[in-house]
């Protein structure tokens, strides 16, 4: 994780303003020579929202018949590193304990995690890159960090979509404070619609 890359984009993700993130990242990335992580740019995952807002659906409402679920977390694998195939896991919490401490988060005494993953289509080719490439420019360096960095706000982006989908529809989790985040990466959102 190229944490200077990350210091640009996180204070809009952060605020949810995923388009600005995007944008600023989409830009310094096309600043770069074209390599195969450039395929990123223009694609969006928000075609998966739908599929995403029933997964979680059906999870929050297994999830349900064992605790009072207070909040929901989703984490993306390392996908940097795991790049077969790049998923979701979820887990609900009996508290929410918001963003100021995240300890909270690390307590699995009251959690339920999915038991199959929301496994993300149509960055294949990334992946294959993330494997296959090595970075031995900086250009290449570049070019994979600023990619990354569009991967982690387009994943928060579909995370917070599927939440403004289930508030739409009136689901039963779609007034719960929705987080995520990158597993291993401190930043995490916070979504409340």
């Amino acid at each position: 994780m190229n944490f200077d890359f990350a210091e640009v984009v996180n204070p809009f993700l952060e605020k949810a303003d995923f388009n600005q993130a995007i944008q600023l990242a989409e830009a310094r990335l096309v600043a770069i020579p074209t390599s195969p992580f450039h395929l990123i740019l223009g694609k969006s995952l928000l075609n998966q929202a739908e599929s995403l807002c029933l997964w979680v659906d059906s999870f929050y409402e297994k999830a349900t018949r064992s605790i009072v679920v207070k909040s929901l977390y989703f984490e993306l694998t390392e996908f940097d590193i795991n790049t077969d195939k790049w998923e979701i896991e979820g887990f609900t919490y009996a508290e929410d304990g918001g963003l100021d401490d995240q300890e909270w988060l690390a307590d699995f005494s009251q959690t339920i995690s999915t038991d199959e993953a929301f496994v993300l289509v149509g960055y294949e080719s990334l992946q294959e890159a993330f494997e296959e490439i090595a970075l031995d420019s900086d250009d290449l360096q570049d070019a994979h960090d600023w990619c990354e960095q569009l991967v982690l706000a387009r994943y928060r982006q579909l995370v917070y979509t599927a939440h403004q989908q289930a508030v739409e529809r009136q689901l039963s989790w779609a007034h719960i404070p929705v987080y995520c985040a990158e597993h291993g990466y401190n930043i995490i959102t916070k979504s409340v619609v």
